[in-house]
């Protein structure tokens, strides 16, 4: 009776499809983004493949995003005088390793931590100036955290919110940059 047990179960597995590669697939996003508290706010898209491993999910993910807005300030300089600074975000690409709750539920929980490119745009005027355009970039760090919520058909449809730390080091501004995105996916 053993023997009939073991290989029947041996059986049923051999010839079940995986459990494991179930849910695994591409994503796409594409949503909006406040970078650091409103001082710009833009948009961005991510191209992503989760493979589900039982309980959690993980996997890798590409960003792109871009800022819509300007920060505007004057700046008092005892020398020149007053400076108008009109500074942008052009572009935030990065790369990221994701580790996620199972797809199996409606809801998940979000982790992932990778590496940023991210460049500025900056104009200078001032009557004794002019005008100067100035390009900075910087590169590092970056990880975050955040939720989904998956709805429709097998869950193929995904709304997500997640907070991003940017290390912005070489440019030694502040202790880094925060990013707030809010993006609709699509799982395939």
């Amino acid at each position: 009776m053993k023997k009939l047990f073991v290989i029947s179960a041996a059986l049923m597995a051999i010839s079940a499809p995986p459990a494991l590669a179930q849910d695994s697939g591409f994503e796409t996003h594409v949503g909006v983004s406040i970078y650091d508290t409103n001082e710009f706010i833009g948009g961005q898209a991510r191209l992503g493949y989760m493979h589900d491993v039982g309980n959690f999910m993980i996997g890798v993910e590409g960003e792109a995003g871009t800022a819509f807005t300007d920060t505007s300030e004057t700046v008092f300089d005892p020398v020149i005088g007053n400076v108008d600074v009109d500074l942008g975000l052009d572009s935030n690409i990065g790369i990221y390793g994701v580790a996620r709750t199972n797809r199996s539920s409606n809801f998940g929980l979000i982790g992932r931590v990778g590496y940023h490119s991210t460049k500025f745009g900056a104009d200078i005027a001032n009557e004794g100036l002019g005008l100067l355009s100035v390009g900075l970039s910087t590169d590092g760090f970056a990880g975050g955290v955040g939720i989904d919520y998956a709805f429709g058909n097998d869950r193929r449809n995904v709304i997500r919110f997640d907070a991003t730390y940017l290390d912005l080091g070489d440019l030694d501004i502040d202790d880094g940059l925060a990013v707030l995105a809010l993006s609709y996916g699509h799982r395939f």
